[in-house]
């Protein structure tokens, strides 16, 4: 890309103003004149470099400590995306925000805000934990959370429970959030939540294998944009385990 970005994928259409590439977290439809190179020989190279999934904020998997419980979030299926209106003065907040809560209590928050795509007056962003997208801004005393490598279109995070935490059911939440305000005056809403409860035990892992699926999702307008069928994308839980 222009901005020195490197896209990975499978390139399934093109015309003479965009290309659509096939990723992981979905379809990408690029403006042709933010594209510097296009790389076929690259698609030949294999591993987590070209793949794009390698995770610089990844951490070593620890050991479970025996007082504390580790709840595992495995993210399948599509990513979520939001349709910006790009102001004059280049000033919109592109930011799309993971929070993950749980109880009551926000363990922590993963932050993505670079846009993916312009097209004319509207920007993209596709929340999709890339490694030069998507930081953990945010961890609560008491939690440790981290983003693990994962295969390809399926993404891990382990979040280690305070002894506090670790026993019996837990209410966790995940809300995908957007800033209706600007970078001055912040006023986070959320767009797209999920609440549902499973068992922690201290020193034992409780997996969970949740799928996202974004196909609904569109915008409407023409002046001004905004985002439709939100309350279609669907988070839905497939299973939970207790695991030793």
């Amino acid at each position: 890309m222009n901005n020195g970005d490197v896209l990975h994928g499978v390139l399934v259409a093109a015309n003479n103003k965009v290309v659509t590439l096939e990723t992981p977290y979905g379809k990408l439809v690029i403006p042709k004149k933010d594209i510097q190179r296009i790389d076929y020989a690259g698609a030949r190279a294999t591993g987590s470099e070209a793949s794009g999934n390698a995770q610089p904020n990844a951490a070593p998997v620890a050991p479970i400590a025996s007082d504390r419980g580790v709840i595992s979030l495995h993210l399948s299926g599509r990513s979520f995306w939001y349709a910006f209106e790009s102001g004059s003065d280049n000033a919109t907040d592109t930011r799309i925000r993971l929070s993950i809560y749980i109880g009551n209590v926000r363990a922590c928050t993963f932050d993505d805000e670079k846009p993916d795509t312009v097209d004319g007056a509207t920007l993209y962003n596709s929340f999709t934990f890339s490694p030069t997208d998507a930081l953990l801004i945010d961890t609560r005393d008491g939690f440790q959370c981290s983003v693990l490598e994962t295969e390809e279109g399926d993404l891990s995070l382990r979040i280690d429970l305070p002894s506090s935490a670790s026993s019996e059911r837990q209410l966790i939440r995940m809300l995908y959030e957007v800033n209706d305000g600007d970078r001055s005056f912040e006023r986070w809403v959320d767009v797209v939540s999920r609440s549902f409860s499973v068992e922690v035990d201290a020193g034992r892992e409780a997996v969970v294998r949740v799928r996202q699926d974004a196909s609904a999702l569109e915008y409407t307008g023409f002046f001004k944009k905004s985002m439709k069928n939100l309350e279609l994308f669907q988070l839905n839980v497939l299973s939970t385990e207790l695991k030793d």
